[in-house]
């Protein structure tokens, strides 16, 4: 017997029972359905929390000095770790009232240098950033976020403006787009940027809050550990930084939806064996309701693998059906879920061929038992049968 014919007779027997057929395919498609979705929006999840945490500083590193350190942090630190990074920002923060006329709100005051536009992905709205003119000249000029402009301006133009910032009048002469992120928050106050050396000036003070250093090209570990021993031959013995960076938390957002991904998988896997199963109960059914076929067409020179080979095939059928329709219900599920999830998800081609593959071999595998059975039909005795 050929395999075409072999093909035919099992797609024919599928048709023969149509509705069973029918359940036992939706058991499956929802199984493969189910696991693509699953690891499509999966991947989609670590691709954007990935995303957000590189726009917040995947590849930063921030230095603090320890409580009861002798010494303060400096300018002369800030050399010293100009071969850590490629880029090193010293930064002071203040909280003042920004005013401008009869406007005002209270701000966060970042006094830093321009290198910090080469740390951070600012977006600028108009004009520029601070640049080392700034701070060699002890300029008052100051850079504004863009819902500030809006807070003491409106929608007017306020390059060129002047406002003030506690009692320093600042020109105005940068606008930046405030960065937004559904995942990390920060303490909703809008930020201006002056030149640290003008703010130190200002306000007297001389030691640091903190220093940041991107380390672009190199690993975070190896940037810390570089960055301390800098500190350490500019300090005496008993000083001690914090260095943080944001490696620990990504690993751990990874581990986390990593772990999430695979239980859901594991959902969906269950799902395709209980498929499996029903593909396994409607054959055995089958084979019992038909052991008066099997056993007409063992005496007229049938072999026992032709019966198996026909069993088989049914139970292929199924899972390649399965499969075909879990892979269109898999497309309906990612795009319903990225719409509830507001990210973009596209199906993964791996995750698609291991849902399928597994799905035809599930299908395969419990059609076995059954086809064993068939195979072991005696004719005689099923031609008893009425």
């Amino acid at each position: 017997m050929l395999f075409i014919d072999v093909m035919r007779v099992a797609y024919k027997s599928l048709r023969a029972n149509l509705s069973r057929s029918a359940l036992t395919i939706l058991g499956l498609s929802i199984g493969v359905g189910a696991s693509i979705a699953i690891g499509s929006l999966g991947m989609a999840a670590v691709g954007e929390v990935r995303k957000e945490m590189g726009r917040f500083g995947v590849d930063r590193i921030w230095i603090a000095e320890s409580a009861g350190n002798q010494t303060r942090l400096s300018a002369e630190d800030v050399s010293a770790l100009g071969g850590v990074g490629s880029n090193v920002a010293p930064m002071c923060y203040d909280a003042l009232r920004a005013v401008n006329g009869a406007r005002s709100t209270l701000c966060q005051v970042v006094a830093t240098t321009a290198d910090y536009a080469g740390v951070e992905n600012f977006v600028l709205d108009s004009g520029r950033f601070l640049m080392e003119q700034d701070e060699e000249n002890l300029l008052r000029t100051v850079v504004i976020e863009d819902i500030l402009k809006e807070d003491l301006f409106g929608g007017q133009d306020c390059l060129g403006e002047k406002i003030t910032l506690g009692d320093t009048r600042y020109t105005v002469v940068g606008v930046i787009q405030t960065q937004y992120s559904e995942y990390f928050t920060n303490d909703g106050r809008p930020k201006a940027y002056v030149p640290v050396t003008t703010y130190q000036q200002v306000t007297g003070k001389t030691a640091l809050d903190e220093i940041i250093v991107r380390a672009e090209g190199k690993s975070v570990s190896l940037a810390a550990s570089q960055a301390k021993a800098a500190l350490k031959t500019m300090h005496a013995q008993g000083d001690s930084f914090v260095v943080s960076s944001m490696a620990e938390q990504i690993a751990s957002a990874d581990r986390i939806i990593l772990i999430i991904s695979m239980v859901l998988i594991v959902i969906g896997v269950i799902c395709m064996v209980t498929g499996g199963v029903g593909v396994m109960n409607v054959l055995l059914t089958s084979v019992r309701e038909r052991r008066r076929e099997i056993g007409i067409r063992k005496a007229l020179g049938a072999k026992d693998g032709e019966i198996f080979a026909q069993f088989v095939c049914e139970a292929a059928l199924y899972g390649t059906a399965g499969a075909a329709f879990g892979c269109a219900l898999g497309l309906i599920l990612t795009k319903a879920g990225e719409a509830i999830i507001r990210i973009e998800a596209a199906p993964v081609p791996w995750v698609i061929f291991c849902a399928v593959a597994f799905a035809c071999l599930v299908g395969a595998v419990c059609g076995i038992y059954p086809a064993m059975r068939a195979a072991a039909v005696s004719p005689v005795i099923a031609m008893r049968q009425t």
